[in-house]
Protein backbone atom coordinates (compact mmCIF):
# COMPACT_ATOMS: atom_id res chain seq x y z
CA UNK A 1 0.00 0.00 0.00
CA UNK A 2 1.45 3.65 -0.96
CA UNK A 3 1.89 5.39 1.98
CA UNK A 4 2.05 8.94 -0.14
CA UNK A 5 0.44 11.35 -1.21
CA UNK A 6 0.35 11.38 -5.14
CA UNK A 7 0.44 15.01 -6.58
CA UNK A 8 -2.39 15.43 -7.71
CA UNK A 9 -4.39 14.01 -4.48
CA UNK A 10 -6.53 17.37 -3.70
CA UNK A 11 -7.49 19.51 -6.78
CA UNK A 12 -6.41 23.23 -6.66
CA UNK A 13 -6.03 26.07 -9.31
CA UNK A 14 -2.33 25.29 -9.82
CA UNK A 15 -2.71 21.83 -10.18
CA UNK A 16 -5.74 21.49 -12.38
CA UNK A 17 -4.46 24.17 -14.34
CA UNK A 18 -0.82 21.64 -14.67
CA UNK A 19 -2.99 18.76 -15.68
CA UNK A 20 -5.22 21.07 -18.80
CA UNK A 21 -2.10 21.79 -20.67
CA UNK A 22 -0.72 18.43 -19.76
CA UNK A 23 -3.77 16.74 -21.37
CA UNK A 24 -3.75 19.52 -24.03
CA UNK A 25 0.02 18.60 -25.35
CA UNK A 26 -0.62 14.91 -25.78
CA UNK A 27 -2.35 13.17 -28.51
CA UNK A 28 -5.89 10.70 -28.07
CA UNK A 29 -3.54 8.06 -26.42
CA UNK A 30 -1.94 9.75 -24.35
CA UNK A 31 -4.95 11.77 -23.29
CA UNK A 32 -6.14 8.04 -22.75
CA UNK A 33 -3.23 7.24 -20.85
CA UNK A 34 -3.59 10.59 -18.38
CA UNK A 35 -7.22 9.36 -17.61
CA UNK A 36 -6.14 5.53 -17.08
CA UNK A 37 -3.47 6.83 -14.67
CA UNK A 38 -6.55 8.18 -12.48
CA UNK A 39 -8.61 5.58 -12.30
CA UNK A 40 -5.68 3.14 -12.09
CA UNK A 41 -4.96 4.86 -8.76
CA UNK A 42 -8.58 4.51 -7.56
CA UNK A 43 -9.22 8.13 -7.68
CA UNK A 44 -10.96 10.21 -10.04
CA UNK A 45 -9.75 13.35 -12.30
CA UNK A 46 -10.38 16.83 -11.11
CA UNK A 47 -13.95 17.33 -12.99
CA UNK A 48 -12.22 20.11 -15.69
CA UNK A 49 -10.19 17.11 -16.90
CA UNK A 50 -12.78 14.80 -17.35
CA UNK A 51 -14.78 17.75 -19.03
CA UNK A 52 -11.68 17.96 -21.59
CA UNK A 53 -12.16 14.19 -22.51
CA UNK A 54 -16.21 14.31 -22.83
CA UNK A 55 -16.06 17.54 -24.93
CA UNK A 56 -12.67 16.40 -26.62
CA UNK A 57 -12.72 16.30 -30.82
CA UNK A 58 -11.52 12.73 -30.64
CA UNK A 59 -14.33 10.04 -30.92
CA UNK A 60 -11.89 7.81 -29.16
CA UNK A 61 -11.03 9.41 -26.29
CA UNK A 62 -14.94 10.30 -25.32
CA UNK A 63 -15.51 6.36 -26.47
CA UNK A 64 -13.07 5.66 -24.11
CA UNK A 65 -14.43 7.50 -20.75
CA UNK A 66 -17.85 6.97 -21.50
CA UNK A 67 -16.74 3.06 -21.40
CA UNK A 68 -14.05 3.07 -19.05
CA UNK A 69 -15.25 6.04 -16.73
CA UNK A 70 -15.98 6.06 -13.47
CA UNK A 71 -18.45 7.92 -10.99
CA UNK A 72 -18.81 10.57 -13.94
CA UNK A 73 -22.25 12.33 -11.71
CA UNK A 74 -20.23 15.12 -9.97
CA UNK A 75 -22.61 15.83 -8.44
CA UNK A 76 -22.25 14.12 -5.43
CA UNK A 77 -20.51 15.63 -2.28
CA UNK A 78 -18.02 12.36 -2.34
CA UNK A 79 -16.30 13.92 -5.24
CA UNK A 80 -14.86 16.74 -3.01
CA UNK A 81 -11.33 15.95 -4.00
CA UNK A 82 -11.72 15.75 -7.23
CA UNK A 83 -13.71 19.41 -7.79
CA UNK A 84 -11.59 22.87 -8.03
CA UNK A 85 -13.20 26.39 -7.56
CA UNK A 86 -15.50 26.17 -11.00
CA UNK A 87 -16.83 23.38 -10.31
CA UNK A 88 -17.35 24.37 -6.31
CA UNK A 89 -19.18 27.41 -7.90
CA UNK A 90 -21.35 25.31 -10.29
CA UNK A 91 -22.26 23.56 -7.43
CA UNK A 92 -22.91 26.57 -5.37
CA UNK A 93 -24.94 27.85 -8.34
CA UNK A 94 -27.18 24.87 -8.64
CA UNK A 95 -27.99 24.99 -4.91
CA UNK A 96 -28.96 28.42 -5.66
CA UNK A 97 -31.36 26.97 -8.60
CA UNK A 98 -32.63 23.73 -6.09
CA UNK A 99 -36.16 24.95 -6.55
CA UNK A 100 -35.73 24.23 -10.42
CA UNK A 101 -36.43 20.01 -11.08
CA UNK A 102 -33.34 19.14 -12.12
CA UNK A 103 -29.27 20.29 -11.07
CA UNK A 104 -27.37 21.84 -13.70
CA UNK A 105 -26.15 19.17 -16.58
CA UNK A 106 -22.87 20.13 -16.53
CA UNK A 107 -22.33 18.07 -12.99
CA UNK A 108 -23.31 14.76 -14.21
CA UNK A 109 -21.27 14.16 -17.70
CA UNK A 110 -23.01 10.95 -17.89
CA UNK A 111 -25.79 13.12 -19.61
CA UNK A 112 -23.49 14.87 -21.69
CA UNK A 113 -22.57 11.27 -23.08
CA UNK A 114 -25.57 10.44 -23.16
CA UNK A 115 -26.55 12.94 -25.65
CA UNK A 116 -22.92 12.58 -27.67
CA UNK A 117 -23.64 13.47 -31.56
CA UNK A 118 -21.28 9.75 -32.52
CA UNK A 119 -23.98 6.61 -31.64
CA UNK A 120 -20.70 4.46 -31.12
CA UNK A 121 -19.90 6.55 -27.77
CA UNK A 122 -23.23 6.61 -26.66
CA UNK A 123 -23.37 2.85 -26.97
CA UNK A 124 -19.92 2.60 -25.19
CA UNK A 125 -21.45 4.77 -22.04
CA UNK A 126 -24.43 2.13 -22.29
CA UNK A 127 -21.33 -0.57 -21.87
CA UNK A 128 -19.93 1.27 -18.54
CA UNK A 129 -21.14 -0.75 -15.43
CA UNK A 130 -20.28 2.17 -13.20
CA UNK A 131 -22.92 4.36 -15.30
CA UNK A 132 -25.87 1.91 -15.67
CA UNK A 133 -25.10 -0.11 -12.78
CA UNK A 134 -26.53 -3.99 -11.34
CA UNK A 135 -27.97 -1.89 -8.64
CA UNK A 136 -31.30 -0.32 -10.99
CA UNK A 137 -33.89 -2.73 -10.78
CA UNK A 138 -35.31 -4.46 -13.10
CA UNK A 139 -37.84 -1.89 -14.25
CA UNK A 140 -35.40 0.73 -14.71
CA UNK A 141 -33.47 -1.32 -16.99
CA UNK A 142 -36.70 -1.58 -19.25
CA UNK A 143 -36.28 1.88 -19.20
CA UNK A 144 -32.82 2.10 -20.23
CA UNK A 145 -33.46 -0.29 -23.19
CA UNK A 146 -36.70 1.51 -24.55
CA UNK A 147 -35.15 4.99 -24.26
CA UNK A 148 -31.56 3.77 -26.55
CA UNK A 149 -31.70 3.21 -30.50
CA UNK A 150 -30.71 -0.86 -31.64
CA UNK A 151 -26.66 -0.05 -31.40
CA UNK A 152 -26.63 1.72 -27.78
CA UNK A 153 -28.59 -1.36 -26.88
CA UNK A 154 -26.43 -3.15 -28.33
CA UNK A 155 -23.82 -1.95 -25.72
CA UNK A 156 -26.19 -2.12 -22.88
CA UNK A 157 -26.42 -6.09 -23.07
CA UNK A 158 -22.66 -5.94 -23.31
CA UNK A 159 -22.55 -4.41 -19.80
CA UNK A 160 -21.89 -6.34 -17.18
CA UNK A 161 -24.12 -5.57 -14.97
CA UNK A 162 -27.07 -6.35 -17.44
CA UNK A 163 -29.67 -7.11 -15.27
CA UNK A 164 -31.26 -11.10 -16.09
CA UNK A 165 -34.89 -9.74 -16.16
CA UNK A 166 -34.30 -7.71 -19.55
CA UNK A 167 -31.99 -10.94 -20.73
CA UNK A 168 -34.81 -13.03 -20.47
CA UNK A 169 -37.40 -11.29 -22.22
CA UNK A 170 -34.41 -10.58 -25.26
CA UNK A 171 -34.45 -14.52 -25.16
CA UNK A 172 -37.92 -15.48 -24.75
CA UNK A 173 -38.60 -15.61 -28.31
CA UNK A 174 -42.64 -15.03 -27.71
CA UNK A 175 -42.29 -11.82 -25.72
CA UNK A 176 -43.49 -8.63 -27.82
CA UNK A 177 -42.64 -5.98 -24.77
CA UNK A 178 -39.86 -4.79 -26.11
CA UNK A 179 -41.47 -4.28 -29.31
CA UNK A 180 -38.02 -5.88 -31.49
CA UNK A 181 -38.24 -7.73 -34.70
CA UNK A 182 -36.71 -10.95 -35.32
CA UNK A 183 -33.38 -9.39 -36.47
CA UNK A 184 -32.72 -7.07 -34.22
CA UNK A 185 -33.47 -10.18 -31.43
CA UNK A 186 -31.04 -12.15 -32.64
CA UNK A 187 -28.34 -9.63 -32.65
CA UNK A 188 -29.22 -8.46 -29.05
CA UNK A 189 -29.35 -12.25 -27.70
CA UNK A 190 -25.60 -12.96 -29.55
CA UNK A 191 -24.27 -9.80 -28.35
CA UNK A 192 -25.41 -11.02 -24.96
CA UNK A 193 -24.13 -14.53 -25.08
CA UNK A 194 -20.51 -12.63 -25.46
CA UNK A 195 -21.10 -11.16 -22.51
CA UNK A 196 -18.73 -13.71 -20.62
CA UNK A 197 -18.55 -11.22 -17.05
CA UNK A 198 -22.18 -10.86 -17.06
CA UNK A 199 -22.64 -14.96 -17.28
CA UNK A 200 -19.83 -15.88 -15.38
CA UNK A 201 -21.20 -13.51 -12.64
CA UNK A 202 -24.54 -15.35 -12.37
CA UNK A 203 -21.96 -18.46 -12.03
CA UNK A 204 -21.03 -16.89 -8.96
CA UNK A 205 -24.38 -15.78 -7.81
CA UNK A 206 -24.52 -19.59 -7.22
CA UNK A 207 -22.52 -19.24 -4.18
CA UNK A 208 -24.19 -17.22 -2.59
CA UNK A 209 -27.89 -15.82 -1.64
CA UNK A 210 -28.67 -15.05 -5.09
CA UNK A 211 -28.38 -18.67 -6.42
CA UNK A 212 -31.83 -18.35 -6.84
CA UNK A 213 -32.07 -15.74 -9.00
CA UNK A 214 -29.12 -17.34 -10.95
CA UNK A 215 -30.62 -20.65 -10.99
CA UNK A 216 -33.57 -19.56 -12.57
CA UNK A 217 -32.12 -17.12 -15.04
CA UNK A 218 -30.12 -20.20 -16.68
CA UNK A 219 -32.89 -22.33 -16.87
CA UNK A 220 -34.99 -19.90 -18.64
CA UNK A 221 -31.88 -19.33 -21.05
CA UNK A 222 -32.32 -22.77 -21.85
CA UNK A 223 -36.20 -23.42 -22.24
CA UNK A 224 -36.35 -20.16 -24.31
CA UNK A 225 -33.95 -22.70 -26.65
CA UNK A 226 -36.80 -24.45 -28.46
CA UNK A 227 -39.13 -20.87 -29.26
CA UNK A 228 -36.78 -19.91 -31.92
CA UNK A 229 -36.40 -20.98 -35.59
CA UNK A 230 -33.61 -23.20 -36.51
CA UNK A 231 -31.98 -20.87 -38.59
CA UNK A 232 -31.14 -18.30 -36.03
CA UNK A 233 -28.72 -20.10 -34.61
CA UNK A 234 -29.63 -19.22 -31.52
CA UNK A 235 -30.94 -22.43 -29.99
CA UNK A 236 -27.18 -23.99 -30.73
CA UNK A 237 -25.27 -20.93 -29.27
CA UNK A 238 -27.50 -21.35 -25.43
CA UNK A 239 -26.70 -25.12 -25.38
CA UNK A 240 -22.94 -24.27 -26.42
CA UNK A 241 -22.31 -21.24 -24.27
CA UNK A 242 -24.97 -20.98 -21.58
CA UNK A 243 -24.58 -23.13 -18.58
CA UNK A 244 -27.86 -25.66 -17.86
CA UNK A 245 -29.49 -25.74 -14.68
CA UNK A 246 -31.65 -28.19 -13.05
CA UNK A 247 -33.06 -31.23 -15.05
CA UNK A 248 -33.09 -28.64 -17.95
CA UNK A 249 -30.56 -30.52 -20.25
CA UNK A 250 -32.59 -33.58 -20.19
CA UNK A 251 -35.84 -31.33 -21.49
CA UNK A 252 -33.64 -29.72 -23.73
CA UNK A 253 -32.78 -33.08 -25.02
CA UNK A 254 -35.93 -35.04 -25.17
CA UNK A 255 -37.89 -32.05 -26.98
CA UNK A 256 -35.28 -31.43 -29.63
CA UNK A 257 -35.61 -33.43 -33.17
CA UNK A 258 -32.41 -31.56 -34.94
CA UNK A 259 -29.90 -34.52 -34.49
CA UNK A 260 -27.22 -31.79 -34.69
CA UNK A 261 -28.74 -29.35 -31.91
CA UNK A 262 -28.83 -32.72 -29.82
CA UNK A 263 -25.17 -33.11 -30.95
CA UNK A 264 -24.10 -29.53 -29.25
CA UNK A 265 -25.94 -30.69 -26.35
CA UNK A 266 -23.93 -33.79 -25.62
CA UNK A 267 -20.71 -32.73 -27.10
CA UNK A 268 -20.54 -28.88 -25.00
CA UNK A 269 -23.50 -28.47 -22.70
CA UNK A 270 -22.09 -27.93 -19.17
CA UNK A 271 -23.99 -28.16 -16.22
CA UNK A 272 -24.00 -25.33 -13.12
CA UNK A 273 -23.17 -27.13 -9.75
CA UNK A 274 -26.38 -27.75 -9.06
CA UNK A 275 -27.22 -29.82 -12.71
CA UNK A 276 -25.61 -33.06 -13.48
CA UNK A 277 -24.30 -33.96 -16.86
CA UNK A 278 -26.23 -36.89 -18.52
CA UNK A 279 -24.25 -38.61 -21.67
CA UNK A 280 -26.93 -41.26 -20.82
CA UNK A 281 -29.36 -39.72 -22.49
CA UNK A 282 -27.81 -40.19 -26.16
CA UNK A 283 -26.76 -43.61 -25.48
CA UNK A 284 -29.68 -44.59 -27.75
CA UNK A 285 -30.40 -41.48 -29.97
CA UNK A 286 -31.39 -42.92 -33.68
CA UNK A 287 -28.23 -40.29 -34.71
CA UNK A 288 -24.95 -42.55 -35.11
CA UNK A 289 -23.00 -38.89 -34.27
CA UNK A 290 -25.24 -38.38 -30.82
CA UNK A 291 -24.74 -42.26 -30.12
CA UNK A 292 -21.11 -41.74 -30.57
CA UNK A 293 -20.60 -38.78 -28.15
CA UNK A 294 -22.65 -40.19 -25.97
CA UNK A 295 -20.60 -44.10 -25.40
CA UNK A 296 -17.26 -41.43 -25.15
CA UNK A 297 -18.69 -39.71 -22.29
CA UNK A 298 -20.24 -42.18 -20.51
CA UNK A 299 -19.08 -42.91 -16.78
CA UNK A 300 -21.14 -45.92 -16.35
CA UNK A 301 -22.29 -48.94 -18.00
CA UNK A 302 -23.63 -52.43 -16.64
CA UNK A 303 -22.21 -55.82 -17.56
CA UNK A 304 -24.89 -56.17 -19.84
CA UNK A 305 -25.03 -53.07 -22.04
CA UNK A 306 -21.04 -53.17 -22.18
CA UNK A 307 -21.84 -56.77 -23.70
CA UNK A 308 -24.35 -55.88 -26.07
CA UNK A 309 -21.78 -53.19 -27.85
CA UNK A 310 -19.32 -55.56 -27.91
CA UNK A 311 -21.18 -57.86 -29.41
CA UNK A 312 -23.22 -55.91 -31.52
CA UNK A 313 -22.97 -53.83 -35.13
CA UNK A 314 -23.04 -50.61 -33.81
CA UNK A 315 -20.00 -49.51 -34.72
CA UNK A 316 -20.48 -45.32 -33.72
CA UNK A 317 -20.95 -46.79 -30.25
CA UNK A 318 -18.49 -49.00 -30.32
CA UNK A 319 -15.76 -46.44 -31.83
CA UNK A 320 -17.21 -43.81 -29.56
CA UNK A 321 -16.73 -46.03 -26.39
CA UNK A 322 -13.17 -46.28 -27.88
CA UNK A 323 -11.95 -42.92 -27.14
CA UNK A 324 -13.60 -43.08 -23.59
CA UNK A 325 -10.80 -42.67 -21.44
CA UNK A 326 -12.87 -43.57 -17.69
CA UNK A 327 -15.65 -45.59 -17.62
CA UNK A 328 -17.00 -48.27 -15.92
CA UNK A 329 -18.71 -51.33 -16.30
CA UNK A 330 -20.86 -52.96 -13.12
CA UNK A 331 -22.86 -55.78 -13.17
CA UNK A 332 -26.94 -54.92 -12.38
CA UNK A 333 -27.72 -56.31 -8.44
CA UNK A 334 -29.67 -59.41 -8.47
CA UNK A 335 -29.06 -60.28 -12.22
CA UNK A 336 -27.02 -63.90 -12.21
CA UNK A 337 -25.91 -63.03 -16.14
CA UNK A 338 -22.60 -64.19 -16.93
CA UNK A 339 -20.22 -60.93 -17.05
CA UNK A 340 -17.74 -59.97 -19.80
CA UNK A 341 -15.41 -59.02 -17.06
CA UNK A 342 -13.44 -62.34 -14.89
CA UNK A 343 -11.04 -60.30 -12.13
CA UNK A 344 -8.30 -62.47 -12.49
CA UNK A 345 -8.01 -62.56 -16.23
CA UNK A 346 -8.20 -57.97 -15.94
CA UNK A 347 -5.07 -59.09 -13.39
CA UNK A 348 -3.28 -61.16 -15.73
CA UNK A 349 -4.18 -59.14 -18.59
CA UNK A 350 -2.52 -56.08 -16.92
CA UNK A 351 0.41 -57.94 -15.33
CA UNK A 352 1.35 -59.12 -18.96
CA UNK A 353 0.84 -55.40 -20.84
CA UNK A 354 2.77 -53.53 -18.14
CA UNK A 355 0.20 -51.88 -16.07
CA UNK A 356 0.66 -53.73 -12.86
CA UNK A 357 4.01 -51.67 -11.79
CA UNK A 358 0.96 -48.79 -10.76
CA UNK A 359 -1.55 -48.98 -8.01
CA UNK A 360 -4.93 -48.63 -10.26
CA UNK A 361 -8.41 -48.18 -8.85
CA UNK A 362 -10.92 -50.81 -9.51
CA UNK A 363 -12.21 -48.30 -12.11
CA UNK A 364 -9.03 -47.57 -14.20
CA UNK A 365 -8.67 -51.51 -14.36
CA UNK A 366 -11.72 -52.10 -16.08
CA UNK A 367 -11.18 -49.47 -18.74
CA UNK A 368 -8.11 -50.62 -19.78
CA UNK A 369 -9.12 -54.09 -19.84
CA UNK A 370 -12.35 -53.07 -21.76
CA UNK A 371 -10.54 -50.91 -24.20
CA UNK A 372 -8.38 -54.30 -25.02
CA UNK A 373 -11.44 -56.12 -25.09
CA UNK A 374 -13.04 -53.41 -28.16
CA UNK A 375 -9.91 -53.70 -29.80
CA UNK A 376 -10.01 -57.23 -29.91
CA UNK A 377 -13.12 -57.11 -31.22
CA UNK A 378 -12.96 -54.87 -33.38
CA UNK A 379 -9.72 -56.46 -35.14
CA UNK A 380 -12.19 -59.54 -35.52
CA UNK A 381 -14.53 -57.27 -37.08
CA UNK A 382 -12.26 -56.10 -39.40
CA UNK A 383 -11.29 -59.72 -40.52
CA UNK A 384 -14.76 -61.03 -40.91
CA UNK A 385 -15.58 -58.57 -43.52
CA UNK A 386 -12.33 -58.91 -45.34
CA UNK A 387 -13.00 -62.82 -45.45
CA UNK A 388 -16.54 -61.91 -46.65
CA UNK A 389 -14.94 -59.26 -49.13
CA UNK A 390 -16.64 -56.13 -48.05
CA UNK A 391 -14.58 -53.23 -49.23
CA UNK A 392 -16.43 -50.78 -46.10
CA UNK A 393 -14.82 -51.68 -43.06
CA UNK A 394 -12.90 -48.88 -41.94
CA UNK A 395 -15.59 -48.08 -38.86
CA UNK A 396 -14.08 -51.14 -36.93
CA UNK A 397 -10.21 -50.29 -38.51
CA UNK A 398 -11.04 -46.50 -36.81
CA UNK A 399 -12.89 -47.99 -33.13
CA UNK A 400 -9.91 -50.35 -33.26
CA UNK A 401 -7.11 -47.26 -33.79
CA UNK A 402 -9.06 -45.55 -31.22
CA UNK A 403 -8.91 -48.23 -28.27
CA UNK A 404 -5.31 -48.65 -28.55
CA UNK A 405 -4.40 -44.58 -29.05
CA UNK A 406 -6.57 -44.55 -25.66
CA UNK A 407 -4.86 -46.94 -23.99
CA UNK A 408 -1.21 -45.51 -25.01
CA UNK A 409 -2.38 -41.92 -23.87
CA UNK A 410 -3.42 -43.12 -20.46
CA UNK A 411 -0.12 -45.45 -19.95
CA UNK A 412 1.99 -42.47 -21.10
CA UNK A 413 0.48 -40.50 -18.37
CA UNK A 414 0.64 -42.86 -16.03
CA UNK A 415 4.39 -42.75 -16.63
CA UNK A 416 4.45 -39.32 -16.02
CA UNK A 417 2.39 -39.10 -12.91
CA UNK A 418 1.60 -42.19 -11.29
CA UNK A 419 4.73 -43.63 -8.92
CA UNK A 420 5.76 -47.25 -9.29
CA UNK A 421 5.34 -49.33 -6.67
CA UNK A 422 8.31 -51.44 -7.19
CA UNK A 423 11.33 -49.24 -6.22
CA UNK A 424 13.45 -50.97 -8.97
CA UNK A 425 10.97 -49.45 -11.47
CA UNK A 426 11.28 -45.83 -9.54
CA UNK A 427 14.93 -45.45 -10.13
CA UNK A 428 15.06 -47.12 -13.50
CA UNK A 429 13.23 -46.36 -16.77
CA UNK A 430 10.02 -46.46 -15.67
CA UNK A 431 11.16 -43.59 -12.89
CA UNK A 432 12.61 -41.29 -15.09
CA UNK A 433 9.48 -39.76 -17.74
CA UNK A 434 7.97 -38.14 -14.42
CA UNK A 435 8.59 -35.55 -12.05
CA UNK A 436 9.20 -38.24 -8.84
CA UNK A 437 11.66 -36.60 -7.17
CA UNK A 438 9.94 -36.52 -4.05
CA UNK A 439 9.22 -40.02 -4.23
CA UNK A 440 12.40 -41.08 -4.78
CA UNK A 441 13.90 -38.87 -1.71
CA UNK A 442 11.47 -39.99 0.19
CA UNK A 443 12.09 -43.43 -0.60
CA UNK A 444 15.92 -42.80 0.29
CA UNK A 445 15.13 -41.40 3.80
CA UNK A 446 12.77 -43.99 4.60
CA UNK A 447 15.42 -46.78 3.89
CA UNK A 448 18.03 -44.59 5.59
CA UNK A 449 16.04 -44.51 8.63
CA UNK A 450 15.13 -48.44 8.28
CA UNK A 451 18.99 -48.88 7.78
CA UNK A 452 19.51 -46.59 10.89
CA UNK A 453 17.66 -48.88 13.32
CA UNK A 454 18.45 -51.74 11.75
CA UNK A 455 22.37 -51.07 12.64
CA UNK A 456 21.05 -49.98 15.97
CA UNK A 457 19.55 -53.44 16.47
CA UNK A 458 22.67 -55.29 15.37
CA UNK A 459 25.21 -53.39 17.53
CA UNK A 460 22.49 -53.83 20.61
CA UNK A 461 22.90 -57.74 19.69
CA UNK A 462 26.51 -57.81 19.48
CA UNK A 463 26.82 -56.06 22.91
CA UNK A 464 24.55 -58.49 24.70
CA UNK A 465 26.74 -60.93 22.87
CA UNK A 466 29.42 -59.43 24.30
CA UNK A 467 28.62 -59.14 27.91
CA UNK A 468 27.17 -62.97 27.59
CA UNK A 469 30.45 -63.83 26.73
CA UNK A 470 32.37 -61.81 29.29
CA UNK A 471 29.49 -63.25 32.06
CA UNK A 472 30.14 -67.06 31.24
CA UNK A 473 33.94 -66.28 31.25
CA UNK A 474 33.78 -64.90 34.47
CA UNK A 475 31.75 -67.81 35.87
CA UNK A 476 34.06 -70.09 34.56
CA UNK A 477 36.95 -69.05 35.94
CA UNK A 478 34.73 -68.53 39.27
CA UNK A 479 33.88 -72.24 39.17
CA UNK A 480 37.51 -73.39 38.48
CA UNK A 481 39.18 -71.20 41.11
CA UNK A 482 36.27 -73.25 43.87
CA UNK A 483 37.48 -76.70 42.59
CA UNK A 484 40.70 -75.57 42.80
CA UNK A 485 40.24 -74.81 46.60
CA UNK A 486 37.98 -77.96 46.99
CA UNK A 487 41.20 -80.15 45.51
CA UNK A 488 43.95 -78.13 47.89
CA UNK A 489 41.49 -78.33 51.25
CA UNK A 490 41.36 -81.83 50.19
Amino acid sequence: MNSELSRYAFSDAYTVAELQAEYQSRDAKGRIQLLQEFYEADRFPPMEIAVLAVKDEGIEVRRWIARNGKYLDYRKAGFVHERSDTAEQLMQMADEFSDKSRSLPILNLADWLKNDPESLVRAALRENPSVFTMWANGERWKEFFKEAGHIERLGLVRNPAVRTTLIEKIFDFEDQELGIDCEQRTELACAFLTNTQAISRQEKNLDDMQFIEAEAFFKKLWTSASKWPKDSGIPYLIYRYVPYSGNAMKEGYESCDDPHIRRVILEYSKPTQFAKYDPRLGLNDPDGYCRNIAYSKVGRLTSQEFDLVLKGDDMDALEGLAMNRWFDVQALPGLHTSSPLNPEEISEWLIENGYARWDLSQRERTTLFCLNKIAVRCRELCEIAVAADFVNYSGAEQAEENAKRTMREIKEDFKKTRTPKDPKDLFESAGREGDFLPNKLDFIGKTLLRSEVDIENISAELRRTEAFSLFTLATMILIGFVLIIFRWLG
